[in-house]
């Protein structure tokens, strides 16, 4: 190659050089550029998201909820706190499940108690944002296991007397028995009102015509008396009979669910059915009368019903 040759390309060379040189500082440029512009862009806070797990708001006293902040985001910085307080309602204790979630048991409060919750998260920046939580509404509990109505304070027995309206002597010895059922009507898995009794109990017992009849004194030696306990609810007892039946039959929707045991109706039925003649069609005070007595220290009355046909039995339905 002759001098002019090499001088050519000695000058494209320099010209490529200086090319690749302008284009470095083009692309140093672009990425101060860029750096800056990161720099300069808006930080924000992050997004608080509370919600309930467990329960859509109305909720029976003694179960647990959840609170979970789970959906939060950090938007600008990762979140590093979730911060719970209470707002409203009977205090509870926040028990701490895992970094976004805590749960609590509901208080045996009045029904309609509401509960209020607030949450607060705060990211890496410094930033922070809340949240309420939904609002949780106490369905008070009611004790299945005693008498609300008529036996509240009785300590797991109550007293049937099988008396007349008036004392006097009587022919023969009058036999009678003393049924004790536990009925209870509760919505199935469909809603539809269904019917069981859960427990049953009998007893006999008699007038004797060697002493007569008592009148309605309770306390009266010649009226017969009995003690019963006070029936348990369980929800087993009604659901037993259902649990083995196969998945998607007829007899699986009969099943009472948990969380409906607060829309069962529980009542006891104490029912005297005379074995022999009772009462006296021409005497309206041979009447037979059943009473309910609370086995309590006043032992009072809390119950009674009167029945002049003989073969009809006299009950008592007592609400649970």
């Amino acid at each position: 190659m002759n001098s002019k040759g090499t001088k050519a390309v000695r000058r494209i060379g320099a010209l490529a050089l200086c090319g690749l040189s302008l284009a470095a500082l083009t692309a140093c440029d672009s990425v101060t550029d860029s750096v800056s512009d990161v720099g300069e862009q808006e930080q924000l806070a992050p997004m608080a998201s509370a919600k309930l797990i467990g329960t859509t708001g109305p909720t029976r006293s003694g179960s647990e909820v959840i609170l979970s902040a789970g959906d939060s985001e950090g938007r600008s910085a990762p979140i590093l706190d979730f911060s719970w307080a209470q707002t409203s309602g009977p205090t509870v204790e926040l028990v701490k499940r895992s970094q976004s979630t805590v749960s609590f048991t509901v208080p045996d409060a009045d029904d309609g108690t509401s509960l209020g919750f607030q949450l607060t998260v705060t990211d890496s920046n410094g930033m922070a944002s809340t949240a309420a939580v939904p609002t949780v509404t106490v369905v008070r509990a009611r004790d299945p296991n005693q008498f609300l109505t008529y036996l509240s304070g009785v300590s797991g027995k109550f007293r049937v007397v099988a008396a007349t309206n008036t004392a006097g002597a009587i022919a023969s010895d009058v036999r009678f028995t003393i049924a004790v059922d536990t009925v209870v009507t509760y919505p199935d898995r469909n809603d539809v009102m269904r019917e069981a009794t859960v427990a049953s109990e009998a007893v006999e017992g008699a007038w004797l015509a060697a002493s007569g009849t008592g009148g309605p004194d309770r306390d009266a030696p010649e009226n017969p008396r009995f003690s019963f306990d006070v029936p348990a609810f369980e929800l087993d007892a009604i659901n037993a009979q259902y649990q083995n039946a196969a998945p998607g039959s007829a007899e699986r929707d009969l099943i009472l669910d948990e969380w409906k045991i607060d829309q069962a109706e529980v009542n006891v039925v104490v029912t005297l059915t005379c074995l022999d003649a009772c009462g006296d069609p021409a005497d309206a005070s041979r009447d037979n009368v059943l009473l309910i007595v609370a086995n309590d220290t006043a032992d009072t009355t809390i119950a009674s019903e009167a029945n002049s046909a003989a073969a009809v039995p006299t009950s008592i339905a007592l609400p649970v």
